[in-house]
Parts: structure tokens; sequence; C-alpha cells
């Protein structure tokens, strides 16, 4: 008996690395089979890249490089994590990440801004340590795919009333056209109502 739990516990941390963590569990825990195919579903979907990630990588070691990377994209899905976000993979420096499956969510488009927000914020603590060890900073770009256009949806549901969503959609078209400083913390400061 002991030799099958082992053996069942090895096959699900080898299927809980090419799967998200909390995606395993629930599997388990309702006790269906894994099939492949899916549901047709509205998401927002996260993407997030290092600027002059090669231009970087060529002026550490491998070890450094090895260290630093691991550093960002473990902290950075763990922001996603905490927003309810799924890391659906890394491509390299870049992270692609999913909110609104397998459980549906209305504020999906939410999460996910929170986390970008979030993600840059974090990002702004990690430079820290790392230029205290000598190493470059690691500047992040974020874009989405259908947050604006839920921002902008919420504001039409709401006759043009909803403030927060127009705000929302003004401040991510304009990020778009202008991105913030390289040295931006991912925090915006209202200054009026």
């Amino acid at each position: 008996m002991a030799v099958i739990t082992d053996r069942m516990k090895k096959s699900l941390r080898s299927f809980g690395r090419y799967v998200p963590r909390v995606l395993v569990q629930e599997l388990l825990e309702s006790g269906q089979e894994a099939v492949l195919g899916g549901r047709r579903r509205e998401v927002t979907i996260l993407f997030s890249d290092i600027v002059s990630f090669t231009s970087i990588s060529e002026k550490l070691s491998p070890y450094e490089l090895v260290e630093e990377l691991g550093e960002y994209l473990e902290a950075m899905s763990q922001v996603i994590e905490d927003e309810q976000g799924t890391v659906d993979k890394f491509i390299g420096d870049s992270i692609m990440a999913f909110w609104g499956a397998p459980h549906e969510t209305d504020d999906h488009a939410v999460h996910a801004c929170l986390a970008a927000l979030k993600m840059q914020r974090r990002l702004g603590e990690l430079i820290q340590g790392w230029e205290r060890r000598g190493w470059p900073a690691l500047l992040t770009r974020i874009g989405f795919a259908e947050a604006i256009e839920a921002f902008e949806q919420a504001a039409v549901l709401f006759g043009g009333e909803d403030g927060p969503s127009q705000a929302m959609s003004a401040r991510c078209q304009e990020y778009e056209k202008n991105p913030p400083p390289s040295a931006w913390d991912g925090t915006s400061v209202k200054t009026s109502k």
C-alpha cells in the first residue's frame, strides 16, 4: 500500500508541474477525471514580459540570471494567485495568466487589473533587493486581452454614469499610448473626486 501511495504522490507532483496546483487540488476533491476539451467563457488574460531581458541576461552570470529570474517569476506568480488568477505558462521571461476560469466570475477583469498594479508594487520591492546585490532592475510591461473592453462595457451598463470604469478605461488607454515612467511603482494617486 505504501508503494502505491508513494507512486500516486509522485504522479500528482509531476502533474502539478504542468497544471496549476489549485486545479490539481480541485480535480482531486471533485473526484472527476481530467478530460480534454473545455468550455467557452469570457476571461481576462494578462501578458507580461521584462523590458530588454536579452540585454540584461548578457550582463549576468548564469547563476545570477537563474536566481533573479526565479525570484521574479515566483513573486509575480504569487501576486497573480493571490488575486484569484491562474498562471497559464511562462515563456522565457514572459508570464501568461488568466482570470474567469475554471471558476466563472463576473469581476475577472477587476482582479486582473488589481494583480497588475500589485505586480508593479511587488516588483519595486524586488528591485531594491536586487540593487543591494548589484543586479539590474527588471522592469515589466503588462498587457491585457479584454480588460479595457470590460471597463468600457461597465461604463455603458451604468448609462455612462460609472465614473470608476470610465476613469480606469481612460487610464488604460492612456498607458497604452504613453506608458508610465520606468521608475513608476504602480501606484496611482487620485487628486480629485
